[in-house]
């Protein structure tokens, strides 16, 4: 057989092949037939794959075939008074279709430019088979010859670079709400493809530049060539050719080529940074240590002392300041440098859906001026509403507690001292906690403790004044004799006085609260922004009642194996703990090994067996990495109680929590970018 003859085969083998993919399309409409085309780049190969776009053109896809006259028409022969912007893959013109007047972006795609037949078959493909409203719509698309021609409906406002990056002399600055639209809009974009998609679209090419608007606002995902067919379930690709703009991708597909729905995650955060920043991802006209954009963020989103510098200066402080700090958690979030501490596109979305719906609703500014008139009718009701709380004045708390003399605690939100005050039934022994500089203002401190002293329950240490004077913020508790939980567990001398009926009680006492409790009916459930102590906080980016149920299920294994989740020795953390709930759990067949958890396993405990091992499947249940999973408290306190049964199919896998904070300052970020959204928890 001749060389000609093996061509001619070949090319016969390539036909056959992409024809029973097209047949595959017919049958299935999905995109993950072409998961797997393959194409040659030579001039015969152009032609062959446009005849066969034509084909399933013609039957399956909404977009129109145009000629090259026509869109040469369109774009007045490509006129550079048309131009709307140009890019590594060619150059994109305004248009106008005679007789319908429709007005279009026509991309014109380089003959020899690196986007070939391929990433122009997926990118017609995906925008045709894909409808939503944050995806820019496909017209129609022209594959004459060798032209790669894509028409898209017409942005008015062109695209978020422009606006965000490259402002135009005179041109408005976005403010604030118009950010966070824009930001969760095209999150959602990214949510239908990730989540909605069959099967799953990785876009991997997210930047401003692809982040178009139109004419108030909306922004819609575009440019697709570079898509690719996501992998089910926890599979990944891995790329030999790592596609994508400098600065915008995942660290772990730029190294490896490891490609998955998170990588996209990465690359929204860098564009929401720079959103909230106005930075560019790279900026070599910068000093070198502020070039890199998540470089430079990274220490400052562990202080929050410093968050206003990472605002855009162009904005001029107006901006709600909760919304800010919450605006950097979601961005700290999706930065993650492993992949798996991402959150999913769906509780970013929730997050700055929330956001948006609280910049409508006004707060404060970076100066602390307040944006609407409803706040002081807010503040006025919140003050009625405190009637059965006492007052203080700092120069009270001053005496009742010697000048702070007597500490009895810190934490990350102040400090707690012991004193004694004087109220109508007499003098009685106070916990005064006295919260830091940077705790909330006036009016949403005066709420935090309507919310708190409305609340009542046998379990919940009593809330019983109360001071917001000039800078102060103190609060005044029932005074708890012996102290916290955590020095019972973990201080060794007491040890042998926690015994296992003990240990049953106060679980079951903190469990009876029922945490969802507190959410009013009317109310939404989402406590937006991340906050709490390093390891105790859920993987969640949106924080539900279930947040609070996995922290209840870290104090549950910390009291049940007496590990403590920030132990300096791995030997002895929850950590190491959870590690061996892992490997000990996934063993269907001896579940009994699980007590091997436990770090002082005497006589007391063995003859509680079966209850030891009950409470353990109980704080694994409370641990599911997928908060939909997680009980609600109610449900537990009644497994507690043996009235139900532990879900079965709990997954014995963890985020552990210590590992990545110790791994990328993970926790650091949650503790420092959050709204004051729990300081008022009682003195520990």
């Amino acid at each position: 057989m001749n060389c000609f003859q093996c061509c001619i085969s070949e090319e016969k083998n390539a036909r056959k092949s992409l024809k029973k993919s097209i047949k595959e399309y017919h049958d299935t409409k999905t995109l993950a037939s072409f998961a797997n085309i393959s194409f040659k780049t030579d001039s015969s190969r152009r032609k062959y794959i446009a005849e066969e776009i034509a084909k399933v053109g013609k039957g399956n896809i909404t977009a129109q075939i145009f000629t090259y006259r026509e869109l040469c028409v369109a774009t007045n022969n490509f006129h550079p008074d048309n131009l709307l912007g140009e890019g590594g893959f060619g150059r994109v013109y305004k248009g106008k279709f005679e007789g319908t007047e429709q007005v279009v972006a026509v991309k014109q795609l380089d003959r020899n430019g690196f986007q070939g037949n391929r990433e122009f078959l997926v990118e017609v493909l995906i925008l045709s088979l894909l409808h939503h409203a944050h995806l820019v719509n496909l017209v129609g698309y022209c594959a004459d010859g060798d032209q790669r021609i894509l028409a898209y409906e017409y942005m008015a406002n062109g695209s978020l670079e422009d606006h965000l990056l490259d402002l135009a002399p005179g041109k408005k600055a976005l403010d604030w709400n118009t950010r966070m639209k824009i930001a969760a809009g095209a999150a959602r974009g990214l949510e239908y493809l990730h989540e909605q998609a069959n099967p799953p679209v990785i876009y991997r090419d997210f930047k401003a530049s692809n982040i178009l608007l139109d004419e108030n606002f909306n922004p819609k995902l575009s440019d697709f060539g570079l898509a690719k067919l996501g992998p089910t379930g926890d599979k990944t690709h891995v790329s030999t050719r790592v596609m994508g703009t400098y600065g915008y991708c995942a660290p772990e597909y730029a190294l490896t080529g490891q490609l998955t729905t998170k990588s996209d995650l990465y690359s929204f955060g860098v564009v929401f940074l720079e959103i909230i920043t106005g930075r560019r991802v790279i900026d070599n006209n910068r000093p070198t240590e502020e070039q890199n954009l998540v470089t430079w963020a990274q220490p400052l989103f562990k202080d929050r002392r410093k968050f206003t510098l990472m605002a855009d200066p162009v904005l001029e402080g107006k901006y709600p300041i909760k919304g800010l700090y919450q605006a950097l958690a979601v961005a700290a979030m999706c930065l993650q440098e492993e992949a798996a501490t991402r959150p999913l596109i769906s509780d970013v979305v929730t997050a700055l859906t929330y956001l948006t719906l609280d910049g409508e609703a006004g707060d404060t500014d970076a100066d602390g001026n307040v944006d609407t008139t409803d706040a002081r009718s807010r503040k006025n009701k919140v003050k009625e509403h405190l009637t059965g709380l006492k007052r203080f004045s700092h120069d009270e708390l001053q005496v009742a507690t010697d000048n702070f003399r007597t500490l009895v605690g810190s934490g990350g939100f102040g400090s707690v001292f012991k004193g004694v005050v004087a109220l109508a039934d007499g003098t009685t022994q106070v916990a005064v906690k006295r919260l830091g500089r940077m705790g909330p203002g006036e009016t949403g401190f005066l709420e935090e403790v309507e919310t708190i002293g409305s609340v009542h329950h046998f379990n919940l240490a009593r809330l019983i004044g109360f001071c917001a004077e000039n800078k102060h913020r103190l609060l005044v508790y029932e005074y708890m004799s012996n102290g916290s939980l955590e020095k019972w567990i973990f201080k060794r001398d007491l040890r042998k006085d926690l015994n296992w009926a003990t240990r049953k009680k106060i679980i079951l006492g903190i469990s009876d609260f029922g945490l969802s409790k507190l959410i009013a009916r009317d109310q939404s459930e989402l406590l937006i922004g991340m906050l709490g102590t390093p390891g105790y906080v859920a993987p969640d980016l949106t924080v539900t009642v279930k947040s609070d149920v996995y922290s209840f299920g870290i104090v549950l294994l910390e009291i049940v194996a007496r590990r403590k989740i920030s132990d300096s020795s791995r030997s002895e953390s929850i950590f190491v703990c959870l590690q061996m709930l892992e490997k000990k759990g996934g063993d269907g067949d001896d579940q009994d090994q699980l007590i091997d958890i436990v770090e002082d396993l005497d006589e007391d405990k063995e003859n509680h067996r079966e209850e030891v091992l009950r409470t353990i499947r109980i704080g694994v249940w409370c641990l599911q990495h997928d908060h939909t999973r997680r009980p609600l408290m109610s449900a537990v306190v009644q497994a507690l109680q043996g009235l139900t049964e532990v879900d079965p199919d709990i997954i014995y896998k963890f985020s552990h929590p210590t590992a990545s904070a110790s791994k990328s300052n993970h926790q650091d970020h949650l503790i420092s970018v959050a709204p004051q959204a729990s300081v008022l928890s009682g003195p520990r």
